[in-house]
């Protein structure tokens, strides 16, 4: 799925503070685009968002020296967001469920969770490096 993005722009971001006004921005233009609806926008910005704070925080470890990539393209049926952190990676399939009852009440860990049930395929590659949020675009 990478080799999609190949000349697509690419934005970069080094500090939290960077991810709500970059995505919010590039959803706007997708909203412009698309015939996505105002709640299905709603939900790829969090999606998108959630992931680009893990990147920062968990990927990057919050490095100055260190960027998250995100791009995005779309398709007839769906639109693509990628995003890259350039940390060490993580195996997504260990990652704690919130809803479990030990987790209910921990304050942080619902991120992947809340990029999951707002996108309508999430997909890690480059051991966890490389996050795709997929939204599929419904026929009018």
């Amino acid at each position: 799925m990478n080799e999609l993005f190949i000349n697509k722009p690419v934005h970069s971001i080094r500090e939290l503070k960077e991810c709500p006004t970059l995505i919010e921005k590039l959803i706007r233009e997708l909203g412009k685009t698309t015939s996505l609806s105002e709640n299905e926008l709603y939900e790829l910005q969090v999606a998108v968002t959630e992931i680009c704070y893990n990147g920062i925080e968990h990927g990057n470890r919050f490095s100055p020296d260190k960027e998250v990539r995100v791009s995005y393209l779309i398709l007839d049926d769906r639109v693509i967001f990628k995003i890259e952190d350039e940390g060490e990676g993580f195996d997504p399939q260990n990652i704690p469920d919130p809803t479990k009852k030990e987790n209910i009440l921990r304050p942080r860990g619902r991120g992947i969770f809340l990029a999951r049930r707002f996108s309508d395929e999430l997909i890690f590659d480059d051991r966890g490096r490389r996050v795709f949020i997929i939204k599929k675009i419904k026929k009018k």
